[in-house]
């Protein structure tokens, strides 16, 4: 049992340290700053008319109600629009002139999109056009500084070994001391010793709870 006994302490220190160190975790505040960029004009990536006619089947309702959510129509403007390029395809196909056929379409309202993205952002810009949109760009945007919580890195286990020497007053006997230290995240610290006197084996085990830390 005696033989035993060193490594049962042990193995209830290691015990001890595991919990502490899965106890809570804490996390800090970090400023995030400002950061400001722009994009250049370009062709919307995305142009079409908006074709979909007032009825009430389920596609065209559903539509419907996107392009409202989406631009904030009311209802009597998507269906002003809506009629409107009916109206336009009415008389495209009414003419044999290619050149009013080209008004026509190009007179249509159409819904167009581009997304712009770089290192820092990525936006989709979507919009409602009377005719096809050339460029769009943006010229400036920022985005503001704010705080975000992270969590904080905190060391899981800090392992010290060491040794001390001693003699007793007389200097005619001898003793030395080997000790492993643990210390946990909360800086608390678990201590294991082996020290041999007078030609007897002796086992220590210590704890040291952390209680302030002083900074300047």
């Amino acid at each position: 049992m005696k033989k035993i006994t060193p490594y049962i302490v042990i193995a209830v220190l290691l015990a001890v340290i595991v919990y502490q160190c899965t106890g809570e975790k804490s996390t800090k505040p970090v400023n995030v700053p400002e950061v400001k960029g722009s994009f250049e004009a370009v062709k919307p990536t995305n142009q079409k008319p908006i074709t979909v006619t007032v009825t009430n089947t389920v596609k065209d309702t559903a539509e419907i109600n996107r392009l409202k959510r989406l631009y904030n129509y009311s209802q009597e403007e998507i269906e002003r629009i809506l009629k409107e390029n009916q109206s336009l395809d009415s008389l495209a196909m009414a003419t044999n002139d290619k050149m009013s056929q080209q008004i026509y379409e190009l007179s249509k309202y159409r819904e167009f999109s581009h997304t712009f993205e770089n290192d820092t952002l990525k936006a989709l810009i979507a919009g409602v056009s009377r005719g096809p949109v050339d460029r769009i760009a943006i010229p400036q945007f920022t985005i503001k500084k704010r705080t975000v919580t992270v969590p904080e890195k905190k060391p899981y286990l800090s392992v010290y070994a060491g040794g001390e020497l001693g003699m007793n007053k007389e200097l005619n006997q001898g003793t030395y001391k080997l000790n492993l230290t643990v210390q946990d995240g909360k800086k608390n610290l678990y201590s294991g010793s082996f020290q041999k006197i007078a030609g007897q084996d002796f086992w220590l085990v210590g704890f040291q709870k952390h209680l302030f830390t002083l900074k300047k």
